[in-house]
């Protein structure tokens, strides 16, 4: 091998390491962010004061912004991108609309 061909060959084994390294950086954070929802979701799911649905309004809400939040960071380009955004970000966009909408709705049908 040519050392100009070597040099091309460790540059992409190290490109690789590092995409793969963040790769997993980005996995761990999310795997924290997601145990650190369990626990706010089981302190919820066991107030005594909490409403029925809540559970799950804070779970849809909180998984949409933190999906929202690392997409930036994953780099995946397969996805697509719309206006910036890759299709997982809008389909977080729409849970959390969608979430909010009906709760509102719901407090609205429930004060007339």
């Amino acid at each position: 091998i040519t050392s100009a061909a070597a040099e091309n060959t460790d540059l992409l084994v190290n490109d690789f390491a590092d995409k793969v390294a963040y790769g997993v950086l980005i996995i761990l954070i999310k795997g924290i962010a997601f145990v650190v929802l369990f626990i706010l979701l089981l302190a919820i799911y066991r107030s005594k004061s909490a409403k029925k649905g809540t559970t799950y309004k804070v779970y849809l809400i909180s998984y949409g912004f933190i999906r929202f939040s690392l997409e930036f960071f994953r780099g995946d380009k397969i996805r697509g991108l719309l206006w910036g955004l890759s299709t997982s970000q809008w389909i977080s966009i729409l849970i959390i609309i969608i979430t909010i909408s009906l709760t509102i709705c719901h407090k609205k049908s429930k004060i007339q």
